[in-house]
Order: structure tokens, then sequence, then C-alpha cells
């Protein structure tokens, strides 16, 4: 597999407004809801956490790394994806007269985020969303190296879930989290932030390990990576958090 340089990165979580304050550990109370300003006020009504936080990730990488977001592909990746639209959606079916929001159940799909992001950018390019469990974040991954492998200048790498509803919290409980990756087969002499190289099988230690409020969240396999690259440290990261098969990838510096 062909390396891969991290151009920028991008952070939003409930507390946490981008990847500095969360490698900080300094927590905004007020912040709990992203402005997605990006998004237009018609577009952007009655859209999840999980869209706005992959939204508001996504536009801090492209930033970071310079890109355009009307031209750049994008990778969106959910465990979960629309899950609290979709469970009440399922509600309002069998109560009362047993009637949906329409404009809830547009926004109920896997790909969701993408398609917002993708609407608001102007961007009439490549857009996918996909799901693997426990795995997503490697899944990303894999689908960004195609892309870029097959000729892509650049794409955006994003995963995301928010809080599961009730019932599905009683076993799983965890707090929002979107990370973004733009990520590129090439960048210009002393351009990029590192590389992300040789995807394999095998487990790693992580060089920070998810705090309890995500450690169960599937995008908080991301954290890893995204924490070795703001801190500049080398080393093999794990991409997976748990599953019968571990997968991790080596973090380079330039």
């Amino acid at each position: 597999m062909i390396d891969m340089r991290v151009l920028g990165v991008g952070l939003w979580a409930p507390g946490f407004v981008n990847a500095a304050a969360w490698l900080a550990g300094e927590a905004d109370p007020n912040a709990q809801r992203p402005k997605t300003e990006l998004v237009g006020p018609r577009l952007r009504k009655g859209t999840s956490l999980v869209t706005r936080m992959s939204v508001e990730a996504a536009v801090q990488a492209a930033e970071q790394a310079g890109l355009d977001l009307a031209v750049t592909p994008i990778v969106f990746g959910s465990a979960y994806g629309e899950i609290n639209i979709a469970i009440e959606q399922l509600d309002a079916m069998r109560e009362g007269e047993g009637f949906v929001s329409p404009l809830r159940f547009k926004n109920s799909v896997h790909n969701t985020a993408p398609g917002i992001l993708s609407i608001a950018a102007g961007n009439r390019g490549m857009a996918t969303a996909l799901a693997g469990g426990a795995h997503t974040f490697r899944s990303v991954l894999i689908e960004s190296h195609c892309l870029v492998a097959t000729g892509q200048p650049a794409v955006l790498a994003i995963v995301s879930d928010e809080p599961l509803p009730a019932p599905l919290d009683q076993r799983c409980r965890y707090e929002g989290l979107a990370v973004a990756l733009a990520l590129a087969s090439d960048a210009p002499a002393g351009g990029g932030l590192g590389r992300l190289h040789n995807m394999r099988r095998g487990a790693a230690t992580p060089e920070r390990v998810a705090t309890s409020r995500w450690a169960r969240n599937p995008a908080a396999a991301s954290l890893g990576v995204l924490d070795a690259v703001i801190r500049r440290h080398a080393g093999t990261i794990p991409i997976t958090l748990d599953g019968d098969e571990s997968w991790c990838i080596d973090y380079v510096l330039p």
C-alpha cells in the first residue's frame, strides 16, 4: 500500500471545539452543538448531532490542509449513522396516527452527513458513506487509500458517531465525537503533517487511550492517529477499538 500524507486534522465533540482543545483537555461546557456555519439555516434544519459534528470537523481539516471543499472527495464512516433520527421515526410510526416528519425522514439516511456537506460546499464530485462497527475507522482509511492510489490528489476522511438513544444506550454509553483527516498520496516538499504507513493486522498500544467519555464510541478508534499527528509523535497506532481482529498503522514524521 502507498503511504498517505496527513495534510490537516479536525475534531468536534461536545465541550471540545477542535483538536487543540481536545489535546489540552480544555472542555467548554457551552459548546454542546456545532455552529456549522458552512451550512445555511434551511439546509441545517432538522440535522442531527452526528451530521453537524462531521461537517464541523471536515471544515477544520480542509482549512488546515488548504483543500477546496467544492472538489475534494469525501469518505464518511459511522458505525450507527443517524440512529437517533431513525429511532425517533420508528417511535412516530407506532404512536398516535403513525405519521413521520418528512424533514426528519430525509435526514435519517446513513449518508446524510456527506450529503449535507456536499450540498453546502457545492461539491458535485465523489462522496461515500460506510459503516464497519468497531472497524469503521479502518474501513474509512482503506477507502481513502483506494481513492488516492487511483489518482485523487486528496480526500477528506471523516468518522463520527453520536450517543446511542434509549433503549440502546443501556448497554453502550458514550459521548459524541467526530474526527476528520485530510489525506493525500503526495504533498509538496516539506508539506504535510506526516505519513500513514503500512496498515496491517496487529495490535498496538495507542499513544493516548480514549478517555472514558468516548471509550466505547466507534469513532474513538481515530484518536490515536489524531494524537500522534498533532503531537508529532511517530509510532505504531491501533486503528480498531475491539473485535476479533486488531489492526494498526505506522505514523511517520515528514
